[in-house]
């Protein structure tokens, strides 16, 4: 079984990793299914930007955190990728 939780941030981390990362994205969104498997087994690398990610992610799950969702993308939007 996969671990989907950082699917997404396995996925940014694929695609800003590497040397033609608009060719990935495009690669990575038309085969995402046959790739999740590869992609899940990513370790995902402590940055700046996937811990904003995850409490984005936390926030718009849980509903009503506006303020908490601002500070999650000015973060994201600072932060280097890698």
């Amino acid at each position: 079984m996969w671990d989907l939780k950082d699917l997404g941030l396995q996925a940014t981390q694929r695609i800003a990793s590497g040397a033609d990362p608009l060719r990935l994205l495009m690669d990575i969104s038309q085969n995402f299914p046959s790739l999740a498997s590869s992609l899940s087994r990513m370790q995902v690398i402590p940055c700046a930007w996937a811990g904003a990610a995850r409490r984005l992610t936390a926030a718009l799950l849980s509903g009503g955190m506006r303020n908490e969702q601002r500070q999650a993308v000015r973060e994201m939007r600072t932060a280097p990728l890698v």
